[in-house]
């Protein structure tokens, strides 16, 4: 396990939006959901780059539920990016070595 972590901290926004959290190999370490996301919100991790055609499905988080921290601490491949998919989405922050 690394010493320390890199953190990226992602404000809410309407559904829709794709953030490109890391764009080469990483170890996903946890996603903290800060407060809920609205209207049926998923939060979707995906090991692409630019959301190309090769990805793969990390997890599917539903940011309605609650807030609290998820522990992954798996590789990350090609690149993490995180997909909000509808509603207002919510305020997380993703940490990552």
């Amino acid at each position: 396990m690394p010493d320390s972590y890199t953190y990226r901290q992602v404000a809410a926004t309407q559904g829709g939006t794709g953030t490109q959290v890391t764009t080469g190999p990483c170890l996903l370490h946890s996603v903290v959901i800060n407060s809920k996301g609205a209207s049926s919100n998923l939060l979707t991790l995906y090991d692409t780059v630019g959301g190309s055609a090769t990805c793969s499905t990390i997890a599917i988080i539903d940011t309605t539920a609650s807030v609290g921290t998820l522990l992954y601490d798996i590789a990350v491949t090609r690149g993490l990016l995180a997909y909000s998919n509808a509603g207002t989405g919510a305020n997380y922050t993703v940490t990552f070595a």
